[in-house]
């Protein structure tokens, strides 16, 4: 049932001229014309998966007919050009893939481990790759098809389809590629001088898509400027800011390497607006963002500049925001507002470039106050609105070099006097100003620092200047010396006769008498409360968890009653120890609350929030009797 092909002449305007092959009977093919090869497939082999010719077959000729496997419109030549292909493909894939090891390979890796002494060393005759160290990078600027370029398919193509180039030693030496997505460009890791000098400025032809297209690209040394870049497309106003900017970015990333314009006329030197921050790598500064974004804005000179650095933005609003004039305070640097009328040029009414005004931004809102008085409506009668009064703002709730002007002068110390009484040691500590040594670099006149004042049942803000303070911390100084020659006398009297009894107002709930006696008598209330600890311990703990239900009623229910009937409205009874006890031992009451997993000198414990609680309020005591 096999059939042959005709090989004989064809005439002018047969179907060989357009590619058409007819077969022709099976009978006739037994005799075929004298001197005129032909060739012939049998059904087997051209149903076959692996498509050989026959080998009895002779090479087609330009007079003869070509085979048809099942389809009329394929020849010889086309076929071996598609085996070559997918042979080569075979090839490539096995080159660039996951090679691994065998079991009998792994079999004394595993003994080791087994045993314990396998080491990195040993695991180093399993890997494949190039053991040499890379010397430098080469890039090629592969642009928008770095996205859809496969690596392992670029490798395989660098190889296999650049061969006729004459650079296999060189591109042997390559041992690494990478792509880097953002900055749209594939980088090779090479291992040699020679290889790099070779292969510098070679244009190679790599694979782009999974469906076999290619791409010529260059490969060339990085530049130091293709790196992360920010752009500021407001400028600079001048040359001095430009030099703040770069002291400031050189104390904040030490990887920046410095600012220029973009646009630059070679032939006026005439430039854009728009400003790039250069930075060595093309990896972004841990500084230059925060929580996982990038910098957007940047606080210079008393404005906003909105950045745009290289890779990806939110489209939200939150905006994250560096502050520069912040790290030039810290470097000693004064960095004030500009003045506007040296920054703004004089335009005409020709003048169609003028600098646009400078985009508002978005600014917290200022907290409302608590209470709003609202005034009663008398009769019928609508009255004009009034507009309420605002309080005066403040520009700033401290001017830019008040700490380092007050820290350069003064600064505070703990001075601690040990008085004894008995077999009791009673440390107090009282606050002690010492002027700091050195000439003074920023002025006092001009600092100030923003409080507020309840006026009128209002906030109201109050500016105090930094000689006020220097004042108020002489005064605070010499009111500590004159305490500090007291003590001895004051621990003497408050020793001999005692205003009040501690015991016994703990025993009888007088929360609120026993902070008025905390206060007023802060060193009698301190010998009493070490009685109290050493004697009754039981007594104690009743007045520490007093302390702690004081704190918590009064946050929560505030301080117009007394703390006998906020107790009552919380739990509808009186306050006895029972009760109190009662409560802390109740599950409900931290019930919502985690534990605390800490390590202390190596042992682990499991701290609860109410145990600690407890510990801060004998902290709160301890501190206002022994520092008041």
């Amino acid at each position: 049932d096999g059939r042959a092909y005709d090989s004989g002449p064809s005439e002018t305007g047969s179907d060989q001229e357009q590619g058409l092959k007819k077969p022709v009977n099976a009978d006739l093919a037994s005799s075929p014309e004298p001197h005129s090869p032909s060739v012939t497939l049998s059904q087997e082999s051209t149903t076959s998966n692996e498509g050989n010719i026959s080998q009895n077959a002779a090479p087609p000729t330009t007079r003869s007919k070509a085979p048809a496997s099942g389809n009329a419109t394929e020849d010889v030549w086309a076929f071996q050009a598609q085996q070559r292909s997918q042979s080569a493909k075979a090839i490539k894939a096995k080159d660039v893939a996951q090679h691994r090891p065998s079991m009998e390979e792994l079999e004394p890796l595993l003994r080791k481990r087994a045993a314990g002494t396998l080491t990195f060393n040993d695991t180093l005759a399993i890997q494949k790759r190039s053991v040499r160290d890379i010397i430098g990078w080469l890039q090629m600027p592969t642009g928008t098809h770095t996205k859809t370029i496969d690596i392992p398919t670029a490798m395989a193509s660098l190889i296999f389809d650049n061969q006729a180039l004459g650079l296999d030693s060189a591109i042997a030496d390559i041992v690494k590629c990478e792509r880097d997505v953002p900055n749209g460009i594939l980088r090779w890791g090479v291992a040699s001088e020679e290889a790099m000098a070779k292969l510098r400025g070679a244009s190679f032809k790599i694979q782009v898509a999974r469906n076999g297209s290619h791409q010529q690209f260059a490969m060339n040394a990085p530049h130091v400027l293709d790196g992360f870049f920010i752009d500021i497309p407001q400028g600079l106003h001048n040359q001095g800011e430009e030099q703040l900017m770069f002291e400031a970015m050189t104390q904040l990333e030490p990887r920046f390497l410095w600012g220029a314009y973009v646009h630059v006329s070679s032939s006026t030197v005439m430039t854009s607006s728009r400003y790039r921050l250069h930075f060595e790598g093309s990896s972004t500064p841990i500084s230059m963002q925060k929580d996982g974004r990038l910098v957007e804005e940047l606080l210079f000179k008393g404005r906003c500049l909105r950045v745009y650095a290289q890779g990806w933005y939110f489209r939200d609003n939150n905006l994250v925001r560096l502050d520069l004039d912040a790290a030039l305070r810290l470097q000693g640097q004064k960095s004030t507002a500009s003045n506007a009328t040296n920054n703004v040029t004089p335009a005409t009414n020709n003048d169609t470039s003028a600098t646009k005004a400078t985009k508002r931004q978005k600014t917290e809102k200022a907290a409302e106050p608590q209470w709003t008085e609202v005034k009663t409506k008398r009769g019928k009668r609508k009255s004009s609105p009034q507009r309420e009064e605002q309080p005066p703002q403040c520009p700033s709730w401290y001017s830019p070099n008040m700490f380092e002007a007050l820290e350069e002068r003064v600064g505070v110390i703990p001075d601690e006097h040990t008085l004894r009484f008995g077999d009791y040691t009673i440390p107090m500590i009282l606050p002690k100003v010492e002027d700091v040594d050195g000439q003074p670099q920023y002025p006092t006149s001009g600092n100030f620092v923003c409080g507020t004042k309840i006026h009128k049942g209002k906030p109201k803000c109050v500016e105090l200047s930094l000689e006020t303070i220097l004042a108020e911390l002489r005064d605070l100084d010499s009111q500590a010396t004159i305490a500090s020659k007291n003590l001895p006398a004051q621990v003497k009297v408050a020793a001999s006769k005692s205003s009040f009894s501690l015991a016994q107002l703990v025993n009888d709930g007088q929360v609120d008498e026993l902070c008025s006696h905390l206060e007023q008598s802060p060193i009698e209330f301190g010998l009493q409360l070490h009685q109290l600890f050493e004697k009754d311990r039981a007594c104690f703990e009743y007045f520490i968890r007093q302390r702690l239900l004081h704190r918590w009623l009064r946050a929560t229910y505030g301080g117009d009653k007394t703390f006998a009937q906020l107790f009552s409205k919380m739990s509808g009874d009186n306050m006895t120890r029972d009760h109190v006890h009662s409560i802390f031992k109740s599950q409900e009451l931290f019930q919502n609350l985690e534990t605390i997993d800490t390590t202390i000198d190596g042992d682990e414990f499991s701290l609860h929030r109410g145990d600690l609680e407890e510990v801060l309020a004998v902290a709160e005591v301890l501190l206002a009797v022994h520092a008041p």
